[in-house]
């Protein structure tokens, strides 16, 4: 008897002292330099380097600017484009002036050149700021100081951008927008945007076929004639920056000949200004009256003396908002 109560008695000591080693076991602090293998599937990250910084990854196309205000156009075609700006209307209110026959718009690139619009044109809310709305058979916005305005000698030295934004909300079948110069007191079109969609571009001879329709929305519109440049890629236009010439159309001229040399005509001279018409002419009259009437809007117009390349014109038209 008394062994077997020796032999309990022992069992309980070695009961007691195996658990007084688990406890001891627990309590050790776990190595810090010792590896933990990861769950199956996880993925062991790479210890970062103490001596160095994380960089982010550079923006594949880094976003301009955004322009919302005027000084914001001007200070984005000056400073990110370099361009030359000849004169700049906004149409805001500050801007607008009483001329007597005319409407007078400030130029508020510094340079001067008045705009002038007639009589009955409408002041609406533009894509920033205000607008001109015009509408009718025919509407006329004239440069005040033409000499600003002067056309090159040369084709090679002729490079000229024209940009505005606009709306289109009725285009009849011939309507467009002219680009005039003056010779001997008449107006003459160097230029002009036929607004139905599957018509031309056309400037200083060279006529293009382009694609675009109009849907009654805001765009940005730049038109670029680079004499420097073949024919007859010397002509581009923009919408929203990007390029819409028709390439499967071949190209009229009534300026160059087979060795793609130009006709220079000596009475381009200046840059007057914008004929906005429904009767597909140039020139200011006679009117037809019955062609329906067109209805655009146009705001934030600007003259440059050079050309913008298309990657200018697409960051042009990315800081708008297009």
């Amino acid at each position: 008897m008394k062994k077997v109560a020796l032999l309990l008695a022992c069992v309980m000591l070695i009961v007691l002292a195996f658990a007084a080693c688990s406890e001891q076991i627990d309590e050790i602090p776990e190595d810090p330099t010792k590896t933990v293998n990861p769950p199956s599937g996880d993925k062991t990250p790479e210890p970062a380097d103490p001596g160095t910084t994380p960089t982010p990854d550079p923006d594949p196309d880094p976003q301009p600017p955004a322009v919302t205000a005027p000084d914001d156009v001007l200070g984005f075609l000056r400073d990110e484009l370099k361009a030359n700006v000849v004169a700049y209307w906004s149409f805001n209110e500050n801007t607008r002036s009483d001329g007597g026959d005319y409407t007078k718009f400030e130029d508020i690139s510094g340079n001067g050149n008045y705009l002038m619009a007639e009589p009955g044109i409408a002041y609406v809310d533009g894509y920033s700021g205000k607008a001109l709305q015009l509408a009718g058979y025919q509407s006329v916005l004239a440069f005040e100081n033409t000499s600003l305005c002067r056309f090159a000698d040369s084709r090679e030295d002729q490079k000229i951008t024209v940009s505005f934004v606009l709306r289109v909300d009725n285009k009849p079948a011939d309507s467009g927008i002219y680009f005039h110069y003056n010779y001997g007191g008449v107006d003459f079109s160097f230029g002009y945007f036929s607004i139905p969609a599957g018509s031309a571009a056309r400037m200083f001879g060279v006529s293009r076929q382009y694609n675009m329709s109009f849907t009654g929305e805001w765009n940005l519109y730049t038109f670029v004639f680079d004499g420097s440049v073949e024919f007859p890629e010397c002509v581009m236009v923009y919408r929203d920056g990007f390029d819409c010439m028709n390439r499967t159309q071949p190209a009229n001229t009534d300026r160059f000949d087979e060795k793609n040399n130009w006709d220079y005509p000596a009475d381009y001279e200046y840059f007057t200004g914008l004929i906005f018409n429904s009767n597909g002419k140039g020139a200011p009259k006679p009117l037809n009256t019955s062609v329906a009437k067109f209805d655009y809007s146009i705001s934030d117009l600007f003259i440059l003396n050079g050309a913008l390349s298309a990657g200018e014109a697409e960051r042009l038209a990315k800081a708008y908002g297009f």
